[in-house]
This record gives structure tokens, C-alpha cells and sequence, in this order.
């Protein structure tokens, strides 16, 4: 819930899931939102993160959130090729794939390849707008 508020509460949301972990580590959907967590804070343990996520994927191989939260950890981290490796991954199974596109967009960009960069940046502003479809103008009769 602390995460679902606006703006979102993070820290608490970490203390829920440290508190949940302290219960039941050997749950894998839970080890990969601890992981997501770290990957999405600008100077979070990202080294702690990938071990998370590591041990969900031991635990239920092949999730493709779980890659998505790995490429996300392995970008932070300054690995764009093993991102795009597991960006592309998530892409395998997953309803809303706009981030992993963001994702896939700002690791081909490290490596230098502005094709793919662009081709998944178009990619995602595709499916912001299918999302989010713009509102038609209102008949003014």
C-alpha cells in the first residue's frame, strides 16, 4: 500500500517488505519486489538487489518480471549488453511491456546503437498512447 500511494512512501514500503522477508524469505514474488525496489532508487544496494532477484530466478526460472527487475539492476550497474539480454527476456510474456521498452530504448543508447534505442523509445510511446489514447475533441453542437 505504501507503494500505491501518491507520492509513494518507499521507505515505509521497504520496512514492509524487510518486515515480510523477515517471515518467509523463500518467497520468490516478494524477493523480486525487494529487488525491483533497489532498482528503481537512484543510489540504492543494486549489488543486494541482484543477489534478490538472483534467488527468485533459482526459485521460479524463466518469470519474465524477474528478468525485467534483473535488467533493470544490470543497467544501473553499467551492464547495457546483459540488460538488453534480459530486457529482451521479459519481453517473452508480459501485458504492459512500456518500460521494459524504456529499458531496452536507454541500453541500446549505452552501447552506442541509436537504431534499437530509437526503435523501442517508438516502441513505448506506442504503447503509452494505446494505454492512453487521447480523448477526442467533444462535438460542439
Amino acid at each position: 500500500r505504501a507503494l500505491n500511494r501518491q507520492p509513494a512512501n518507499l521507505p515505509e514500503a521497504e520496512r514492509h517488505f524487510q518486515i515480510a522477508m523477515s517471515h518467509d524469505s523463500a518467497f520468490p514474488g516478494l524477493l523480486n519486489n525487494l529487488a525491483d525496489y533497489l532498482a528503481d532508487q537512484e543510489s540504492g544496494d543494486w549489488d543486494r538487489g541482484l543477489l534478490l532477484v538472483e534467488q527468485a530466478l533459482s526459485m521460479m526460472p524463466g518469470q519474465p518480471q524477474f528478468f525485467d527487475t534483473r535488467a533493470k539492476l544490470r543497467l544501473r550497474k553499467g551492464d547495457a549488453i546483459g540488460a538488453i539480454s534480459d530486457f529482451e527476456k521479459a519481453l517473452t510474456g508480459r501485458g504492459e511491456q512500456k518500460g521494459t521498452y524504456l529499458g531496452l530504448s536507454k541500453a541500446y543508447a549505452e552501447v552506442g546503437d541509436s537504431v534499437n534505442a530509437k526503435k523501442y523509445k517508438n516502441l513505448a510511446e506506442v504503447g503509452e498512447l494505446l494505454d492512453n489514447p487521447p480523448k477526442a475533441a467533444e462535438d460542439p453542437q
